[in-house]
Formats: C-alpha cells, sequence, structure tokens
C-alpha cells in the first residue's frame, strides 16, 4: 500500500538524472510514490562515478556539501554554513526549480569559499566513496579535469539521501554520475550576460544604488562589474564608473578621482578600474570561446535573499524581499534626515533651557 504524507514536497530527487544545461539534478518523482516513510535511522551511502566514456577518471578529488536536514515528514531544514542563503527546499514541483537552486549554491561557494563538508579522491574505477552519511540534502560540486585530450567538466549534482527507485522503495546506498561534457573550444568571440532583476513590488527604495556581481572563468574571478540601474542621478552613473577587472588592473585610470569615489561606493577600492557602460541593471562582456567554464555570483543585500539561473549564456539574478524580515515600506524622506535631528535635539534643549528657567523665576517670584 502507498502511503501518501500530508507535508511534503512534490517533486523528489530520485535516481534519474535531469540534465541542465549547467547542473545535474537527480531527479524526479512524487513521495506519493513511496510505499512507506524512510527511516531517519539510517545511515546511507553516496557513490560519485566519474567516467569520460570508457575512461575512468582516477585520482579526482570529489567535493560533498550537507546541504539540508531532512525529516520523516519529508521537511528540508537547511544546515550548516550553507543555510545562510537564505533559500527553501520545500514544495520544489518542478526539476528546472531543482536546477535553480543548485546553480545557486553552486555561484555562493565559489563566491564565499565554503568549504566541502567531505571530499574523497576517486579509485582506479573513476569511484568517490562517501559513507555513514544521515539522511538529507546533499550537493556534489562540479569537477573540471585538463589532460592532454582536452577539458572535461562533470557539472554540479544534487540529491537527497535516501532516494526512490523506480519501484518506490527506499535506496539508503546511492550512486550517482554527474552530467558531463567535453569542452571543445571553438575561439569564436561569444557574448555572456548578466541582468538583475527585483522582486520587491512596494518596496522598490530599499534596492541599493549599486550591485557588484563576481564573474568567474573556470572557478576564479574573472570580472567584478558593477551594475545599477542607470538612472541619471545614480551616484555611480554620473562617476562613469561601472566595471573593473582584476586581470586589468593596470591599465590607466582615465577617470580619475571619480571612478575612485563611485569603486569606494561598492565597498572595495581597486587602485586602476576601468569605466565602461552599465545601465538597467545589465552587464555583458565578449570574449573568445577558449572552452573555460563561466559563471556569476551576486551580492548579499538587506531584507533580499538571491538566486542564480542560467540559460544559454546569460545569467539572471532575481532579489527577492524576504518576506520572513519584510521591511515596512519606506516613507518618503522630506528633507535631510541629518539635519531634521539636529534641528529635533536643538528644540529640544531649547525647551528643558525654557523649562529651568521659568522654574527658577517662579521660585525667586515666591521667595518675594
Amino acid at each position: 500500500m502507498k502511503i501518501t504524507l500530508s507535508r511534503l514536497p512534490v517533486l523528489l530527487l530520485v535516481m534519474t538524472v535531469i540534465f541542465s544545461a549547467s547542473a545535474a539534478v537527480v531527479s524526479a518523482a512524487s513521495t506519493s510514490q513511496a510505499d512507506k516513510p524512510f527511516d531517519p535511522s539510517k545511515a546511507c551511502s553516496l557513490t560519485v562515478l566519474y567516467q569520460d566514456g570508457e575512461t575512468a577518471c582516477a585520482g579526482q578529488t570529489a567535493r560533498l556539501y550537507r546541504v539540508a536536514d531532512w525529516s520523516a515528514e519529508y521537511e528540508f531544514t537547511p544546515t550548516g554554513t550553507l543555510a545562510g542563503y537564505g533559500l527553501t527546499y520545500n514544495g520544489l514541483t518542478e526539476a528546472s526549480q531543482w536546477d535553480t537552486v543548485t546553480q545557486t549554491l553552486a555561484a555562493r561557494i565559489a563566491a564565499d569559499g565554503v568549504a566541502p563538508d567531505a571530499t574523497q579522491s576517486t579509485d582506479k574505477s573513476g569511484k568517490a566513496s562517501f559513507a555513514k552519511l544521515t539522511p538529507g540534502l546533499y550537493l556534489v560540486r562540479e569537477l573540471r579535469i585538463e589532460d592532454k585530450t582536452g577539458t572535461r567538466l562533470f557539472y554540479d549534482t544534487m540529491t537527497t539521501l535516501p532516494a526512490l527507485d523506480d519501484e518506490g522503495h527506499w535506496v539508503y546506498d546511492l550512486t550517482v554520475i554527474p552530467k558531463s561534457e567535453k569542452l571543445a573550444p571553438t575561439y569564436e568571440d561569444v557574448t555572456y550576460s548578466v541582468n538583475v532583476i527585483w522582486n520587491d513590488k512596494g518596496f522598490e527604495s530599499y534596492r541599493p544604488q549599486t550591485l557588484p556581481v563576481t564573474v568567474y572563468k573556470n572557478g576564479k574571478v574573472y570580472a567584478e562589474p558593477l551594475l545599477t540601474s542607470g538612472s541619471a542621478d545614480s551616484p555611480a552613473t554620473q562617476a562613469g564608473m561601472m566595471y573593473y577587472s582584476s586581470g586589468l588592473l593596470t591599465a590607466a585610470n582615465s577617470a580619475g578621482n571619480a571612478v575612485e569615489a563611485a569603486v569606494r561606493l561598492a565597498g572595495t577600492v581597486f587602485d586602476n578600474p576601468l569605466s565602461e557602460s552599465s545601465s538597467d541593471w545589465h552587464y555583458e562582456w565578449t570574449v573568445p570561446d577558449d572552452g573555460s567554464q563561466w559563471n556569476v555570483a551576486g551580492t548579499d543585500v538587506p531584507y533580499y535573499t538571491y538566486t542564480v539561473k542560467r540559460e544559454g549564456n546569460t545569467w539572471t539574478l532575481e532579489y527577492v524581499i524576504d518576506r520572513k524580515e519584510e521591511p515596512k515600506p519606506a516613507t518618503p524622506k522630506t528633507g535631510d534626515e541629518s539635519n531634521m535631528l539636529l534641528a529635533a535635539a536643538e528644540i529640544a534643549a531649547a525647551g528643558l533651557l525654557l523649562l529651568f528657567f521659568g522654574l527658577r523665576r517662579g521660585k525667586r517670584t515666591a521667595d518675594e
């Protein structure tokens, strides 16, 4: 008899691998297909198999991250370092949604330099095995292999432990094969782009004037564009500073102090930033296709959480007001707030002085 629980994610990561443009999601069936709930006290294991055709990728390092705890009621609870990213894993109904959270976690891990919870080297058959794992949601980070034959990329893979098989039985010892791709460079120019969208109707005033994002090439920082709304009154727009690249810091700083001032708005000072155009929360760059792997990460903004989604050569960073810490709609300012506070303090001080002298005068009159 099949058991259907009242609180459960509609889509569960199981043994069939769904491939996307940049991640492998071990997916996808409903937990309603389970013949019984899984045993949360039972230990699990995960074997990751890295093979290029019939060739085993030996001596490679597999990196495993524990993303969330998982209860017998099929509820995920984010855990560890990755819990601070504000992502939710309950109620995801499409494989594309799992793909988005996988991409977001991968981008955040790269940006923050988060260390894996466990690592294992692949044996001569290309297997890396992780034992004594508790039930939960796990991420296997991408693996890039370069040798004389070229570059092979194994994509990020997300899976639950345990997982369901096709007959609705729980599998506690799981083997996954990450999606892989042979990168064949064309050396033709390719244009990549990143867009920021804000899901914050009624709270637009909480958006920052500028938003630094980070572009990664093969896991290393390639550029750090400073995106803006492109409005005429934006300080970064006025300064003309929209982009700086760590690989091009020796370029002449033709914009001078205005550029330096704009860079300070991002919270970090770089010696020789470049001046390029960017507006409407959009940035793009064109480079020869040399077989490199690109990724993009955003920056934390107070009251917001964000996700990363890639479609083709375009990344979309969506910033959403965090409903758990939803701010009150900002009241439009009618003047300089610091001056208003100063004036209020002066009025209060004047009132105290008048009260003081009034009391003294009343006392002196009574004595007479």
